[in-house]
């Protein structure tokens, strides 16, 4: 597992998923604060939205890559050569995905708040914090499920790929 938080840390793929889904928060908050609206829902619905779609999008890139690098790489056979216990590492490999959508998940919500607050207040409107947070919960249950199916598909789209077909990725 360590070895895969490595990876999670150094590699961009991660740091890039984080910035283009807190940047769609950041374009929302200022789509909305220049709106003027002094409706609440306002900002409770384009925050659902983009912190939503941002993160629900961001947790299959992840479950994706974290299995797909490997293949990608060509390092899934190393790895298995050196501790052949597949079951462990894909768990290991499931696991890690699904704490890495929750982290993105939990991050992108919070910045979600905190700007869709300021953009109220600014405005003149009350605070959609406590919304934003009960609707959140859903994106919490839902983007580990939705990284979990990324590892499957990358999994079996790469572990089961007819060699007469060539490579999916064009390796």
């Amino acid at each position: 597992m360590g070895a895969e938080l490595d990876k999670l840390r150094s590699l961009p793929t991660p740091r890039w998923t984080l910035i283009v889904t807190v940047g769609l928060v950041a374009l929302t908050f200022v789509t909305v604060l220049f709106s003027g609206s002094d409706k609440e829902s306002t900002y409770l619905d384009a925050a659902e939205a983009m912190a939503g779609l941002g993160t629900l999008i961001g947790s299959i890139v992840l479950g994706v890559w974290i299995m797909g690098v490997e293949y990608g790489q060509n390092t899934m056979r190393r790895a298995l050569a050196a501790d052949p216990r597949r079951s462990r590492l894909l768990a290991a490999k499931v696991g890690l995905a699904v704490g890495a959508s929750l982290a993105l998940t939990a991050v992108v919500l919070g910045v979600a708040v905190v700007l869709m607050s300021l953009a109220a207040s600014l405005n003149g409107a009350s605070s959609p914090a406590g919304d934003i947070i009960t609707a959140g919960l859903t994106y919490l249950l839902a983007s580990p499920i939705y990284a979990a199916i990324g590892c499957a598909v990358a999994t079996l789209a790469r572990s089961r790929w007819p060699r007469r077909w060539g490579s999916p990725a064009g390796t």
